[in-house]
């Protein structure tokens, strides 16, 4: 079997508080990024305290500073500088510093929904209850209403903006009431609900990656490549596989809505739903109960409100499939080309095929060993570990978030840049 070349070692820029960059780490030891399908994800880097670089990443001398990784000239990971350690133990010629922190969807979870976004807080209202609309429209007002450049100039985030075009994508459907909830987490349940149907592959998924000198909020679609990307043995692409089927947390879910007040005082529903939803693999009935709040139950838009929410309960309760895979990177199927973080993908295996999206990739590059993927597929507990021209060295990777197994391929260290390269640029929506 033909393996492609390795790449190249990841491009490095530091940015400053402005998003300009303002140099490139060329001497890093060690890089680990973690990106994560419709969540945050991470990033930690190591290098020798004598470095001349690190006052780039020390944050007394570059507050607010950040990293961009470059692979392959494309924008692959950015985020802020949140963790700076220096240590040294006796037998270290020299002090190692590392530096940590989240991507840049981070920005996402460091803001609340608030009920009433350009009102003051002495004026805020019960809820944000949106109008019926597609689901993309929902999710970009979330962000430009509450951080973006719609909001309030107090909390605006700087140098936040949402991609050029609304394309209008996602069901069209009354969204969830919210009050003070992360806009990470409403965008979470929002990209739940704009399914269409039955089809989880209709799914919206969103990210922020900074793109030129703007962070850029991206609401983006999955691409079905069961067809095209698929891992067997019998391909050469598949060096091993562990699948698990984890029961389901709820098939029985109980909606409350409206209110009243009892003789006690305490506030309780007045109209009870019931939503239930069979699991194929297992046999149970598993009750819960979601509070919708307080709806009119004659109404029909409150009433579509708490069908949605029983909906987002029987997904985030559904049974979970969970596959832990070596891959093997060949010249017909390589991650970043071929497949990345929110497609569909095929896995073949003796007893069976499963079909399921990406929803986690990650890299570490180290001087000793080079470049390294891993990346998970599944559902919630679900995981793939791909792609490989070899499976060696497990522990290092086990050390990364939700990544159950790893491979390995050496790439020769490339010449360092001498000039930082300019990022890649993108028209937005300031």
């Amino acid at each position: 079997m033909a393996f492609t070349d390795p790449p190249e070692k990841p491009t490095l820029l530091v940015r400053d508080k402005n998003l300009q960059v303002v140099g490139e780490l060329d001497d890093y030891t060690s890089l680990t990024l973690t990106s994560t399908y419709c969540d945050v994800g991470a990033w930690t880097l190591d290098l020798s305290e004598e470095s001349s670089k690190v006052p780039l990443l020390h944050p007394q001398t570059n507050p607010g500073g950040g990293i961009v990784v470059l692979r392959e000239g494309k924008v692959l990971f950015s985020g802020p500088i949140r963790s700076y350690v220096e240590q040294q133990s006796q037998q270290a010629e020299a002090p190692t510093v590392t530096v940590a922190g989240p991507d840049d969807t981070i920005v996402l979870a460091d803001a609340n929904v608030r009920p009433s976004p350009l009102a003051s807080v002495a004026n805020q209202g019960q809820f944000y209850a949106p109008a019926k609309t597609d689901a993309e429209t929902v999710m970009r007002d979330l962000v430009n209403l509450n951080l973006g450049p719609g909001a309030l100039s107090g909390r605006r985030f700087p140098g936040l903006v949402l991609e050029p075009v609304n394309q209008h994508r996602g069901r069209v459907h009354v969204p969830a009431k919210m009050r003070l909830a992360t806009v990470l987490e409403e965008l979470q349940r929002e990209a739940v609900a704009s399914q269409a149907g039955t089809d989880p592959k209709t799914q919206l998924g969103f990210r922020v990656l900074q793109q030129g000198d703007s962070l850029v909020f991206q609401v983006i679609k999955s691409v079905d490549r069961i067809r095209t990307a698929t891992f067997s043995f019998d391909l050469g692409n598949l060096a091993g596989y562990s699948y698990t089927l984890t029961a389901p947390t709820a098939t029985s879910v109980l909606v409350g809505a409206g209110a009243t007040t009892t003789d006690s005082g305490a506030r309780v529903a007045t109209t009870l739903f019931q939503f239930d939803r069979a699991d194929t693999v297992w046999p149970l009935r598993v009750e819960k109960f979601v509070d919708a709040g307080e709806i009119n139950a004659t109404v029909q838009e409150d009433l579509d409100r708490a069908s949605d929410a029983a909906e987002q309960a029987l997904d985030e309760g559904a049974g979970q499939v969970g596959l832990t895979l070596a891959p093997i990177d060949t010249l017909m199927l390589r991650f970043g080309r071929d497949y990345e973080v929110g497609d569909w993908v095929t896995v073949t295996t003796p007893r069976k095929t499963v079909q399921e999206r990406v929803m986690q990739i990650g890299l570490t590059w180290t001087a000793q060993d080079g470049e390294t993927f891993a990346a998970g597929v599944g559902t919630k507990e679900g995981q793939i570990v791909a792609p490989s021209s070899k499976s060696t060295d497990v522990k290092r990777l086990r050390a990364m978030t939700r990544i159950q197994a790893l491979w390995q391929r050496r790439a020769a260290r490339p010449p360092y840049w001498t000039v930082a390269p300019k990022l890649p640029t993108r028209k937005a929506v300031r």
